[in-house]
């Protein structure tokens, strides 16, 4: 019924495209690199925004590197072994 954390739209902002999403989707996929934007699930805004947008952010790949280090295997490894060393200490 709902998906927790769509990791497509993570992957097409690291790609440097420009994202509509529904409101309903969770905040937590969006780098803050102003490449997403949250409609509500309306088909006639939905149209007037496709109209609208263009394809291609004007991407700045350092930061986005930056932003999307959360997602990265080893940042996520060392979040998880820190949190299950706070049990330990």
């Amino acid at each position: 019924i709902h998906e927790g954390l769509p990791l497509t739209l993570v992957e097409a902002q690291c790609s440097g495209l420009k994202v509509l999403a529904s409101d309903r989707i969770t905040r937590e996929c969006d780098l803050g690199l102003g490449f997403i934007k949250y409609l509500p699930l309306d088909l006639k805004l939905w149209a007037e925004e496709l109209k609208n947008v263009g394809i291609r952010a004007d991407a700045d790949y350092e930061s986005i590197a930056r932003h999307a280090i959360e997602y990265d295997s080893k940042h996520s490894v060392k979040t998880l072994i820190d949190y299950y060393n706070g049990f330990l200490n």
